[in-house]
């Protein structure tokens, strides 16, 4: 389609601007955008949606989560990736501790 490039690049800058500065977002959206580049991106398209739903996720934590949660996220997803191996990423034992606690808070944290 014409103009769809455009459209995809306007995505990703959105993307990158919502991450802000948390970790990798920035060098995951130069992946995204030199898939989008290349001359077939369909045989990358699986890696390419990958990365862009995780940049996606990583924008929204930064607007919507503790800045830790959206640090520990962009850290563990973005600059250490394992490509959908969930439960397989370096998480530092403080950070183990953060996620639990954010995720349940009333069973964790009783008042």
């Amino acid at each position: 389609m014409p103009g769809e490039g455009i459209h995809a690049r306007a995505v990703v800058a959105a993307l990158v601007a919502g991450a802000g500065d948390l970790p990798s977002c920035r060098e995951a959206a130069r992946y995204i955008e030199a898939d989008l580049s290349a001359a077939g991106p369909e045989r990358e398209a699986r890696a390419l949606v990958e990365r862009l739903a995780l940049l996606a996720g990583a924008a929204d934590l930064r607007e919507c989560a503790p800045p830790i949660i959206g640090d520990i996220f962009a850290r563990t997803r973005l600059a250490e990736r394992h490509s959908g191996l969930f439960g397989t990423s370096v998480v530092e034992s403080a950070d183990a501790d953060v996620i639990p606690r954010r995720a349940l808070p009333v069973v964790i944290n009783p008042s």
